[in-house]
């Protein structure tokens, strides 16, 4: 697969009739994902398709993008066609990157990005080409809400039920597979937003294996049951729910429960929280299992230090890399972390200087704390 890497130091773009120049830097090796051709689907949910011209780099329905301001963007992919063939159409490229900062620079500061550069093979002409979509899709999650909330909990419940329905993302499956030896488990796990589909694969997990007896107690924290974010405060936010886990039918209808009660509001949540309530409710568990959501930063880190049991993260969503409060917090309870992909599981032998590479990501430990030195 080849790569594209967009660097730009400075581009003068002129946008409208507001012309002006824009200095930024963007970094970001981005697949290049060879098609036929991209068709626009009206029934998307939670995309947006921001539209530029064959060889064009404004775009066209800004105001399309109103509805993703302000939330969690998950993907973004540069569409373009490859249309002459021979040609390079690099710095058109960045110019269409530039129209995107501009209107709105708040992605580029974003961390867990997963960038994505397609280009449509299906044109031998340029009025072929110019009938092809031009410019960017944007994945995000959308903000809670009733509707929303309903719709997340009709579909845990039917995902459940079926037990050959389609897992894109098979992160949860993939762990508990490598880790058959873990039993008598604690688990912690993130029930906001769009986690729904990973705590369906817990659910659906669990209940294939219910009678070995793996999970003894469960934690669901949904960052305080729609509470206001002013009223959030570090310990106190709410939104905990436990189960002793004694039938599948239980775990189910508290996860339901958790979704319409709320989706957690702000990005940041209640995981240390969730973690430290958890561990002074039970105490005769084996292993400690946080399922957490690499989008979201822990907003309670100051509870670290209350954790003082070895805590296994599994990490959903690293396909843009992984966040490193989830490397401090398995770090510093002498726990470790778990990917689709891998296991970490040597955290607690590492020491000042020490590096330790996870997917595409090397990280050294300085003054104790996790920082990223190379992305490739």
């Amino acid at each position: 697969m080849k790569k594209l890497t967009f660097f730009i130091l400075l581009v003068g773009l002129a946008v409208a009739s507001k012309a002006q120049s824009v200095k930024f830097g963007i970094k970001n090796d981005a697949p290049i994902i060879e098609t036929s051709k991209v068709e626009i689907r009206k029934d998307a949910v939670n995309k947006v398709y921001l539209q530029m011209t064959y060889g064009g780099w404004e775009i066209k329905n800004p105001e399309d993008y109103e509805p993703v301001k302000g939330q969690t963007i998950e993907s973004i992919q540069l569409v373009y066609s490859n249309f002459p063939e021979d040609e390079d159409f690099t710095e058109l490229n960045n110019k269409r990157i530039a129209s995107l900062y501009i209107l709105d620079p708040y992605i580029f500061s974003q961390k867990f990005i997963e960038w994505q550069v397609i280009r449509q093979n299906d044109c031998k002409s340029s009025w072929e080409a110019s009938q092809m979509f031009h410019g960017f899709v944007i994945t995000y999650r959308p903000a809670g809400s009733t509707a929303f909330a309903k719709m997340e909990s009709s579909y845990l419940s039917t995902y459940v039920a079926d037990e050959t329905s389609p897992k894109p993302d098979s992160t949860i499956f993939k762990v508990f597979e490598r880790n058959k030896s873990w039993k008598d488990m604690l688990v912690v796990c993130d029930l906001t937003g769009s986690m729904s589909p990973y705590v369906s694969q817990l659910l659906l997990w669990l209940k294939l294996t219910f009678d070995d007896d793996k999970v003894k107690y469960l934690t669901f924290f949904n960052d305080g049951d729609n509470k206001r974010d002013s009223e959030k405060k570090i310990g106190k936010t709410g939104g905990l729910y436990f189960n002793e886990v004694s039938n599948f039918d239980s775990c189910l209808s508290m996860a339901s429960r958790v979704i319409l009660n709320g989706s957690g509001g702000d990005t940041p949540e209640n995981n240390l929280e969730a973690l430290e309530a958890s561990l002074k409710k039970w105490d005769d568990y084996k292993e400690v299992v946080m399922i957490a959501d690499n989008y979201a930063t822990p907003r309670d880190m100051s509870l670290l230090k209350e954790i003082k049991k070895p805590v296994k993260v599994i990490l959903c969503g690293t396909g843009a890399g992984v966040n490193t409060a989830y490397l401090q917090i398995a770090y510093e309870t002498g726990g470790s972390i778990h990917t689709m992909e891998e296991d970490l599981t040597d955290l607690i032998k590492m020491h000042e200087g020490s590096k330790v590479k996870i997917g595409k990501q090397e990280f050294v430990i300085q003054r104790g704390k996790f920082v990223l030195i190379r992305s490739s």
